[in-house]
């Protein structure tokens, strides 16, 4: 028997006012998750799809209304409709028609990102995309993020990683300690990247600050208001 696990997403788009074409439903590789469910696993991806798809469009609704809301008698409109999905390098992704009332009231204005409920079995193997949603709590971890600042910081970062030979779970810290070593070994100063790590904690612990006051900011958005705060460029 399978079981159905609602997995918060990300990513809707850079211009908040355009409609996203296409919605990053799974990561590539292992599907782990911010409150430790899972990890879950697609052990091929072609199957999925057309298993997922077998039985037509697939719902795109509000906060998992067809799961929560519907059951108790309250309404679960459609938003739009994953009418596609396919196979990228980072992952699965998905094409969304919206509908007219969508359309008209932008609701992916309102949301921070998608999350897909998945048919998995007792192995945590994904056996089914079900139906996705537009959510304010995203959980999943290694999809496309939802600002373009943070977009281009995640670009960058995976670029350095890289570049450095690094694991692709090295964080900021890993990445800055291993530039540091380089700009070291070639001109034995480091006090530049001892700057920029004091940076990185700065901006993380603003982030922790933000979040115990209930506000959630981005590893960049934060860097940027300290060097506001600090006269930096």
């Amino acid at each position: 028997m399978n079981a159905i696990a609602l997995c918060a997403a990300v990513a809707l788009g850079v211009d908040p006012s355009a409609p996203p074409e296409w919605l990053h439903l799974l990561p590539a590789g292992e599907i782990r998750t911010v409150d430790n469910r899972g990890p879950y696993r697609v052990a091929d991806m072609s199957a999925l799809i057309a298993t997922s798809m077998a039985g037509g469009k697939l719902v795109l609704d509000e906060s998992h209304s067809t799961d929560l809301a519907a059951p108790q008698g309250l309404p679960a409109p459609a938003r739009g409709w994953i009418v596609q999905l396919e196979a990228r390098q980072d992952g699965l992704w998905g094409r969304v028609e919206w509908t007219s009332e969508a359309s008209r009231t932008q609701p992916w204005r309102a949301y921070r990102g998608v999350s897909p409920v998945i048919a998995h079995d007792k192995s945590n193997a994904v056996t089914a995309l079900l139906r996705a949603s537009l959510v304010n709590t995203p959980n999943l971890t290694g999809l496309t993020t939802l600002h373009a600042q943070d977009r281009t910081m995640d670009n960058l970062r995976a670029q350095l990683i890289t570049m450095l030979d690094l694991q692709t779970s090295a964080d900021d810290r890993m990445v800055l300690a291993k530039v540091a070593e380089l700009v070291k070994r070639h001109t034995g100063k480091d006090v530049a990247m001892m700057s920029a790590t004091k940076m990185v904690g700065k901006a993380k612990a603003l982030q922790a600050a933000k979040a115990r006051d209930g506000i959630v900011i981005g590893y960049s958005e934060a860097a940027r208001m300290i060097a506001d705060q600090e006269g930096l460029d």
